[in-house]
């Protein structure tokens, strides 16, 4: 009876003779698993360092002597004007935010109230409805306890 395949990657009995046409690497230090890593991370390290010399260069004010004095251009009266506006207009914006979370919230407790006091008035009616099927019983109770005493007495039955 012949063995069982043993399949290509599951290390089978000669291993250590390489594939026809293929020569065996020399490091065996660095197993596959950990060599794509590396170069990976070896290649996001150039192309950062390469982006980060670009984008200097490009930047003549982010060098070392000139970035304490900040960059080398002034604001326009004109900018300036509109910075100030939309900072006053992201100031009334949140002003009126606030004010509509306020509102909000006094409806909110508003309706909370109103739906409290209709539930109250609620059990209170039905509270009153239960004390009138109760007194209503108790009345056909005495009722027919008072024509049974009567048939009893001798008063002919409605047959």
């Amino acid at each position: 009876m012949s063995t069982a395949y043993q399949g290509r990657h599951t290390g089978g009995v000669n291993r250590r003779t390489p594939a026809v046409g293929k020569a065996r690497t020399a490091v065996q230090g660095l197993s596959h698993t950990l060599r794509r890593p590396l170069v990976s991370a070896a290649a996001i390290l150039a192309v950062a360092g390469v982006s980060a010399a670009a984008s200097s260069e490009a930047l003549p004010y982010a060098s070392g002597a000139s970035s304490k004095s900040g960059p080398s251009f002034t604001a326009s009266p004109m900018a300036m004007a509109q910075a100030a506006e939309l900072s006053h207009n992201r100031d009334d914006t949140n002003v009126a935010l606030a004010a509509a979370r306020r509102s909000g919230v006094q409806r909110s407790s508003a309706l909370t109230h109103q739906q409290q006091a209709a539930a109250d008035v609620l059990v209170q009616a039905r509270a009153a409805a239960a004390a009138a099927v109760a007194r209503d019983k108790v009345r056909q109770g005495l009722i027919d306890r008072a024509r049974g005493c009567r048939s009893r007495q001798g008063a002919p039955r409605p047959y």
